[in-house]
């Protein structure tokens, strides 16, 4: 994914806030797929209200993912699902939004 410096710097700020900024304190895991994520461009969210709205389908189990991501082109999702096998995460898929 091909971002211009105002894009990759407005990217960097969303995909790996401060406990501060997000009003949460990583995990370990979480912190290290967003890390992950960062470096390979990807947009991603892990603020706790996006992490709500994808925790369920249409059963009743709630499952929060580690973080939410938005790719834009195909290598988006390899880089993507490149970073799950890197870090044991398993990846789901939510078409619904």
């Amino acid at each position: 994914m091909k971002q211009t410096d105002a894009t990759a710097a407005t990217d960097a700020a969303a995909v790996v806030p401060s406990a501060e900024e997000s009003g949460t304190v990583h995990n370990a895991a979480q912190q290290k797929v967003l890390e992950r994520l960062f470096a390979a461009g990807i947009s991603a969210d892990s603020s706790p209200r996006r992490l709500a709205e994808y925790a369920y389908d249409a059963s009743n189990y709630r499952v929060p993912p580690l973080a939410v991501v938005f790719p834009r082109s195909v290598e988006d999702v390899e880089a993507a699902l490149a970073v799950c096998r890197e870090t044991g995460t398993p990846p789901g898929r939510c078409g619904r939004h």
